[in-house]
């Protein structure tokens, strides 16, 4: 029987995960970022395993970005915060449900924050079926509860943010920054604000700051969360 292999799918994203050296950082695709483009950071922290994966990527669409959270970040979080027993970080070549199935075998009840998270997964799969202005509607609601929920706790935490223009990048960056602490931030990112809000601005037409974008911010603001 022929499997059904598209963004809405998971087996789209087996046969990425499998072929990808690290699908969940990078623009390994190299395609070019437009105003269709999501940029998309995550960071996913467990100081008790040592697990630190943070960093940027880039999708063609808003469809594909909603795959890449539900079939790829969402498994590979779900296990780093709820299989206590799994040493190391792995991206899950199962669906979102059988990772539930597997880390609750035996136990009495599914855990609150494991509940959460599956039924943001479910507002995620439905959003498929909507229009473009709703699905980012439901990924930045979703964006906005995920991180309410789990990045709360320094030695564990998870963390997403989907952008749906490269100007807003730098308003992440310094959001929450008063500016006598501007020099500090520039240090950090080895970069001056005013460099990194001209890339921002200008990564859509110039050729060279498109091809390096992602490579840039995972070089310069890997871990921001």
């Amino acid at each position: 029987m022929h499997k059904k292999a598209n963004v809405e799918n998971f087996y789209f994203w087996e046969n990425k995960i499998r072929n990808s050296d690290d699908i969940l950082i990078g623009n390994e695709e190299q395609i070019k970022i437009t105003k269709e483009t999501p940029i998309i950071y995550i960071g996913i922290l467990d100081k008790k395993k040592g697990i630190l994966k943070s960093g940027w990527s880039c999708h063609k669409n808003i469809d594909v970005a909603l795959g890449f959270l539900t079939y790829v970040f969402l498994p590979a979080a779900l296990l780093t915060w709820g299989a206590r027993d799994v040493d190391g970080f792995f991206i899950p070549l199962s669906d979102f449900d059988t990772v539930i199935s597997e880390i609750t075998k035996g136990r009495d009840s599914t855990p609150t924050e494991i509940k959460s998270m599956r039924d943001m997964n479910e507002k995620l799969l439905d959003s498929f079926m909507l229009g473009k202005t709703e699905k980012w509607r439901v990924v930045n609601s979703f964006c906005e509860n995920f991180n309410d929920y789990f990045d709360r706790n320094s030695e564990k935490k998870l963390f997403v943010k989907v952008f749906n223009n490269s100007n807003e990048i730098v308003d992440f960056v310094i959001k929450d920054i008063e500016n006598e602490f501007m020099e500090v931030i520039e240090e950090e990112i080895d970069m001056s604000i005013k460099n990194l809000r001209f890339m921002c601005e200008n990564v859509y037409e110039e050729v060279f700051i498109n091809r390096t974008f992602i490579e840039q911010l995972n070089q310069k603001i890997p871990i921001w969360f």
